[in-house]
């Protein structure tokens, strides 16, 4: 398996990707109508997203969802309209982006964040926690 774009989350103005969650999916767009494309090997679920706290509450931040292509397009979401990366192309991996959408999830569990990946150690699949120089344990 080719190694996989992870989920990420902002947190005290830092990108991380989300290692671990108490949750298998934190969310999943097909449950809101939303039917990603298939962007490539390096993404087998059509999409990744980005995360952050509003209010004390996880909020799913940004999406990035797989062009559909001849199915789509892709439909408005929490009165955000997906759009090319870069503003009118797709970006380089084949994604649509619903920017800015902050849209709140009902979630109470615990996340692993990490950031500074360690060159080398990238096997396939996402990344373990021991593969990053900074780990963070968020419940």
């Amino acid at each position: 398996m080719t190694a996989q774009i992870p989920d990420f989350f902002e947190y005290r103005g830092e990108r991380f990707d989300i290692a671990e969650s108490t949750e298998r999916d934190l969310f999943d767009p097909r449950k809101h109508g939303i039917k990603p494309g298939w962007p490539g090997t390096h993404c087998w679920s059509g999409y990744y997203c980005g995360f952050a706290l509003e209010s004390g509450r996880l909020v799913l931040r940004d999406l990035f969802a797989g062009d559909p292509g001849e199915e789509g397009p892709l439909p408005e979401f929490h009165g955000v309209r997906p759009l090319a990366a870069d503003g009118g192309v797709l970006d380089e991996v084949g994604f649509l982006v619903y920017r800015n959408v902050n849209f709140p999830l009902d979630f109470s569990g615990g996340l692993i964040v990490a950031k500074d990946f360690v060159e080398g150690m990238m096997g396939m699949g996402f990344p373990f926690c021991y593969e990053y120089g900074v780990v963070i344990e968020l419940v």
